[in-house]
């Protein structure tokens, strides 16, 4: 009997995730992004090596994994001959409960790869960050990274971002 109850399961939601063009997002990240008026990301997996979702939760140093949440979004721009360029933004969403994060902003951009998000496993070590605002400044400390940091990932490459005293610190690694 139970094998008749995953298979009709089978046949009724295979079709509908295989054939599905549409890239989901939780509710509240949905939110976030339409109150930001930023597009998401949906193209995501048209890229080669974009196999991450455009989102991830427990990105703040509160201990608690769905108290914080990262989404990436286009914020497409117009140049002036009126042509589109997009503008990848980080949002993060904080719950209601949790305290204000170390003074970084809640809006992330600058020169990152644009990607799917995670939580990085590799560390690069401070030193190798450079400030999203000032990219031709450089993190001089030298120290351990002591929190969540965000990783993209694409067919282009990684970047990892990091909050680092009140401010978003990034390093891109390219790939060849």
């Amino acid at each position: 009997m139970n094998v008749k109850i995953i298979l009709a399961c089978i046949f009724l939601f295979v079709p509908f995730a295989l054939f599905s063009e549409e890239l989901y997002l939780p509710q509240v990240l949905n939110e976030l992004v339409k109150e930001y008026d930023c597009d998401p990301y949906y193209n995501l997996y048209d890229h080669i090596g974009s196999y991450d979702p455009p989102f991830v939760f427990g990105v703040l140093k509160d201990g608690h994994e769905f108290m914080s949440a990262a989404v990436i979004c286009n914020n497409p721009i117009g140049d002036s001959d009126g042509n589109l360029e997009s503008e990848y933004r980080i949002l993060i969403w904080r719950n209601h409960y949790q305290p204000p994060n170390s003074g970084c902003s809640l809006i992330i951009k600058g020169k990152f790869i644009p990607g799917g998000l995670r939580l990085a496993k590799k560390i690069p070590p401070l030193p190798k960050f450079q400030y999203l605002v000032e990219p031709e400044k450089t993190v001089r400390e030298i120290g351990i990274v002591s929190g969540p940091i965000i990783e993209t990932t694409s067919e282009d490459g990684h970047s990892y971002l990091y909050c680092h005293n009140g401010s978003w610190v990034v390093k891109n690694q390219f790939d060849q």
